[in-house]
């Protein structure tokens, strides 16, 4: 979740077609779609805005997980010694998956609020961004814009992404996006061990 999931702007076809039509120098652009949606103003607000919910869904599965594998450890060492009744270990092995199982439900949900929040700004960036390079397209007089990592080498001064990311920073200095998760709350307290009655003095 700490990295940019990069749509995709351009067809994967378009090196083929750039080639097959064999254009005239100059007639190519290339524009570096992941730097422009990771170091343009939109994209740094973007990820200024999921980290703290990020961190946050860190923090919280960390604080899971070691709850029950604490809880986990307790059923092992009781059965172990034989100081908890069967049934009662039993009841509290069960009890433990349960909440294991909401946990997860939980996360996952934490989860997909952030991938679409993520994708939301995402969405709003490259918007912004396919009018810019249509402009600059006409300005260079160019027929053809190449997304870099669908090329293999290019020359100087066709890489257009400093202007792309210059221009998108004053049509769209940042975006607004809404983590709509549900509040985090504290996993049931685990079941307190009860020791199996002694046996009667006969």
């Amino acid at each position: 979740m700490t990295r940019f999931a990069l749509a995709a702007l351009f067809a994967a076809a378009a090196p083929v077609a750039a080639y097959a039509q064999a254009p005239a120098q100059g007639a190519v652009l290339v524009v570096d779609v992941n730097r422009v949606l990771t170091e343009s103003a939109a994209g740094q607000s973007l990820q200024a805005q999921l980290k703290p919910q990020l961190d946050q869904a860190q923090a919280r599965q960390q604080q899971l997980q070691q709850q029950f594998r604490t809880e986990q450890e307790n059923l092992e060492r009781a059965a172990a010694a034989k100081s908890v009744a069967p049934e009662t270990l039993q009841q509290q092995a069960r009890d433990l998956q349960q909440r294991a199982a909401t946990a997860e439900t939980e996360l996952q949900g934490r989860g997909q609020a952030l991938q679409n929040a993520q994708n939301q700004g995402l969405q709003q960036i490259i918007n912004a961004m396919n009018p810019v390079v249509s402009t600059l397209l006409k300005e260079r007089n160019a027929q053809i814009v190449l997304n870099r990592s669908a090329t293999l080498q290019t020359i100087a001064g066709v890489d257009i992404t400093n202007d792309v990311i210059a221009r998108l920073n004053q049509s769209l200095p940042r975006v607004a996006v809404n983590v709509s998760a549900a509040p985090a709350a504290s996993a049931p307290a685990p079941a307190a061990a009860t020791p199996a009655p002694a046996p009667r003095k006969k």
